[in-house]
């Protein structure tokens, strides 16, 4: 945690702002574990911290490594936020954030937790479905944590040109996605049921596959699943050869495979168990 942050965010926990904490109770967290003050957090004993989560920790050690330790001041972009955990680690790190969120139940908890620690004025957020990005009107980031997104999308490769077009040449790109499961590994595969067979969509006169994925039927509009999609009631998983493609005419032509989160056969096991990928991207070789 960079020094002033660390001022900062200790002096919040030592004289919390009770109110506040009371309508953090009132919240229904399902995902991201914030700390509120030394011993109080969204979600309890229940799950580890967000600081202590696994992916957390190899996106902090890799932009360390990446940047040469010197984070603070940089851009960066939290895309589909969630309630807010990673956005406010990263601006821990001194880093100026911007979370992105979709859903007005999520965005409400991240209105709570920049309010809350309020004197973080690098830490901000903004209700908005992340198809209309743009670099005129949000401007251009040195990071972009796409994590728990992309599989959301109905059209992937349309919008990692949306994530070229709010970088420059030595930004990095974190994704971490659901990919579609080739037909030998269906059967590990925990979401088997709910998707598609292998098909081929074509964009830009380039071809992809991949499989559909449904979010929730036409007539529902998702609103009461808060990790559902914003604005498509189906989502387009691409194979892993297929998003390399994408990220790589997208202009992501530097890709890296991130592994050891966990000890190597378990991560082997629970990457063919979700079908999932961990990797980093950048337009140049910055290593």
């Amino acid at each position: 945690m960079d020094n002033k942050m660390k001022d900062i965010v200790l002096g919040i926990w030592d004289n919390p702002n009770e109110l506040l904490l009371a309508e953090f109770k009132k919240k229904n967290w399902t995902s991201h574990n914030i700390p509120l003050t030394r011993t109080i957090s969204t979600m309890g004993d229940a799950v580890p911290l967000i600081g202590n989560d696994r992916r957390m920790q190899i996106i902090k050690n890799t932009l360390r490594f990446l940047k040469k330790g010197e984070l603070s001041g940089l851009k960066l972009i939290d895309l589909g936020c969630l309630e807010g955990g990673l956005s406010f680690e990263m601006a821990c790190e001194g880093i100026n954030v911007v979370g992105v969120e979709g859903r007005v139940l999520n965005y409400e908890k991240c209105v709570l937790l920049k309010n809350y620690y309020s004197d973080l004025s690098n830490l901000n957020f903004i209700c908005s479905d992340v198809k209309k990005l743009s670099k005129n009107e949000h401007g251009v980031f040195d990071i972009v944590l796409c994590c728990g997104l992309l599989y959301h999308l109905d059209n992937p490769m349309s919008f990692i040109d949306i994530l070229d077009d709010i970088t420059h040449d030595d930004s990095i790109l974190f994704l971490d996605t659901h990919i579609a499961p080739s037909d030998m590994d269906l059967d590990s595969c925990i979401f088997k049921n709910d998707l598609s067979h292998f098909l081929e969509l074509k964009y830009n006169n380039i071809s992809y596959e991949g499989r559909w994925y449904d979010e929730y039927s036409k007539e529902a509009n998702g609103s009461d699943n808060e990790w559902a999609a914003v604005s498509n009631p189906k989502s387009f998983w691409l194979s892993f050869d297929s998003l390399v493609k994408s990220l790589y005419y997208g202009g992501f032509r530097r890709i890296y495979n991130m592994y050891g989160g966990f000890d190597i056969e378990q991560e082997f096991e629970l990457r063919k168990k979700y079908s999932r990928l961990y990797c980093f991207a950048t337009k140049n070789n910055i290593i």
